[in-house]
C-alpha cells in the first residue's frame, strides 16, 4: 500500500468502525411480556423469542439478521448493541411487568433519537394500558376499539412500502384489532383497519423521530403465528408482511449507529505506520 493510502486509511479507521451488515434485533425477555395457555393447552409466549412469534423469528434469521438476548431492563447499554428493537406482546394491564419504567422510556427515547429503529407491538383492551407506556414515549397511543375490521395497507411512497403496498385492493391478513387514537403524531399511515385503503382506522403508522424511526402496530397478531407466513401460498414468493419486516430490518441496518473505536487505536497505527517507514529507509540504506 502506498504511504499516502495507509495515512488516509488509518484516518478514517480512527474515526468509526462500521457495525455487521445484518441487524442485530433487540426485544423484551419473557419476564415482561404475555404467556398464557390456550383452552386447547397450547403455551403462547408473547416474547419476540417465545413461541407465539417463531415464524417470524424465523424470518428474520433467514434474512441475514441475528438476535441479542431478551432483556430484563431496557438500558442504553442494551440498545447500545442492537439496530432494531422489537417489544413483543407487553403483558395484561394487571400485571405492571411490561410496562416501560421511566427510565426505559428515557433510554428507548434517546436511542431512537440518535438512530435507533423500534418496532412496537401494541394490543389494545386488557394490554392497553402496558402497550400504551411504550407508544406513549412518542406520541402515540392505542384507542379502545377492538374489533375494528380487517386492516389493508395504505397508498404511500415510504420505502417500508417496497413490495407491500401494491394498490388499494391487497389486503394483508391482520386479524380485528386496536387502532391508535385520533390525533396521534405520526406522519406515515402504513394500513387501516375498515374496508378500503382510504377509510376505517388507522392499523399500522410510522413516525420520523430525530435520526431514526418507529412503526407501531395496534394490535400484534398480523406478525404472530397465526397470521405470518414468509411466503405466500406457492411457497416462492415473499408475502406483504414478510417484505416489510424486511424493509425494516434494512431500515435498522442503513441507520446502525458506528461503533467508537478506544483511543488507543490511533496510536498503535501511527507506531506501525512509524515502524514500516524506518523499515523502508533501512532497506533503500542497505
Amino acid at each position: 500500500m502506498k504511504i499516502g493510502a495507509l495515512l488516509v486509511a488509518a484516518a478514517a479507521f480512527s474515526t468509526f468502525v462500521q457495525t455487521a451488515s445484518a441487524a442485530v434485533v433487540g426485544s423484551l425477555d419473557l419476564s415482561r411480556t404475555y404467556v398464557f395457555t390456550t383452552t386447547g393447552g397450547e403455551l403462547r409466549e408473547g416474547a419476540l423469542l417465545g413461541n407465539y412469534y417463531s415464524n417470524l423469528h424465523g424470518h428474520i434469521v433467514n434474512s441475514g439478521s441475528s438476535f441479542a438476548a431478551g432483556a430484563t431492563t431496557v438500558t442504553a447499554d442494551y440498545l447500545s448493541g442492537v439496530d432494531l428493537f422489537i417489544t413483543g406482546t407487553p403483558t395484561l394491564n394487571t400485571n405492571s411487568a411490561g410496562r416501560a419504567s421511566a427510565a426505559e422510556q428515557t433510554a428507548l427515547r434517546d436511542w431512537v433519537y440518535n438512530g435507533g429503529v423500534a418496532f412496537i407491538l401494541g394490543e389494545t383492551t386488557v394490554f392497553q394500558t402496558t402497550a400504551n407506556t411504550w407508544l406513549d414515549i412518542f406520541g402515540l397511543s392505542i384507542s379502545g376499539n377492538y374489533g375494528a375490521g380487517t386492516g389493508r395497507w395504505t397508498a404511500s411512497d415510504n420505502p417500508l412500502l417496497d413490495g407491500v403496498n401494491e394498490g388499494a385492493s391487497a389486503a394483508i391478513a391482520l386479524n380485528a384489532g386496536g387502532a391508535f387514537a385520533a390525533g396521534g403524531l405520526f406522519d406515515d399511515i402504513f394500513a387501516r383497519y375498515g374496508t378500503s385503503a382510504t377509510t376505517g382506522q388507522i392499523g399500522i403508522v410510522g413516525l420520523q423521530y430525530g435520526s431514526g424511526y418507529v412503526i407501531a402496530s395496534g394490535d400484534s397478531s398480523p406478525f404472530s403465528n397465526e397470521r405470518f407466513q414468509a411466503y405466500n401460498t406457492d411457497g416462492v414468493t415473499p408475502s406483504r408482511s414478510a417484505n416489510f419486516i424486511t424493509n425494516i430490518l434494512a431500515m435498522a441496518d442503513a441507520n446502525a449507529t458506528p461503533v467508537p473505536v478506544p483511543a488507543s487505536l490511533p496510536l498503535l497505527l501511527a507506531g506501525l505506520l512509524g515502524l514500516g517507514l524506518v523499515r523502508r529507509k533501512a532497506r533503500d540504506l542497505a
